[in-house]
């Protein structure tokens, strides 16, 4: 339900039919109770007691996959499955010339980005990535919107044609 303010509410609704002789209805009696608060606590429950991605890769891990390259799919599958996350790929940093990033596993919409990505981790234009500065430095980076962050120029438009938002 839209209210007059332009907020969206969920409602439930009870009714109360008053038959007339021939059996058609001839009153309805309602009530609209406002629900809106429940139910976003009701899906905050879910997401705070649904098993979070780090702990599902854990579970994986202790499965026993033997082999590195299933498991880094594995990985990948369970960061798309349970994080939410569009699509998940780990890459090797290689040390040739380049310092390309080479995939080695993704799960998710790739649909042939990581080939036209070249990713690096040299100190250029395709190494200036979340992805390059991360093995420059060692830390945990985040690009939180693709569409705007100057970094990420060399990868825009493939990514806005795959819906990709972060990086």
């Amino acid at each position: 339900m839209k209210t007059s303010d332009g907020r969206f509410l969920l409602v439930q609704g009870f009714y109360e039919r008053d038959f007339g002789p021939e059996g058609k209805v001839e009153r309805l009696r309602g009530i609209m109770v406002d629900i809106t608060e429940r139910k976003q606590a009701e899906l905050e429950l879910k997401r705070v007691n649904a098993p979070s991605a780090p702990s599902a890769i854990a579970t994986r891990l202790w499965c026993g996959r033997r082999k590195k390259a299933d498991l880094l799919s594995q990985v990948c599958e369970t960061l798309v499955r349970v994080g939410g996350y569009r699509m998940a790929w780990v890459g090797f940093a290689e040390h040739d010339e380049a310092k390309s990033v080479r995939p080695v596993a993704q799960a998710g919409f790739e649909d042939g980005y990581l080939q036209t990505a070249n990713i690096s981790w040299a100190d250029t234009e395709r190494g200036q990535g979340p992805t390059g500065r991360t093995i420059r430095t060692g830390k945990t980076e985040v690009a939180r919107d693709m569409l705007v962050d100057p970094s990420l120029a060399p990868w825009r438009d493939e990514a806005r044609k795959r819906g990709y938002a972060s990086a």
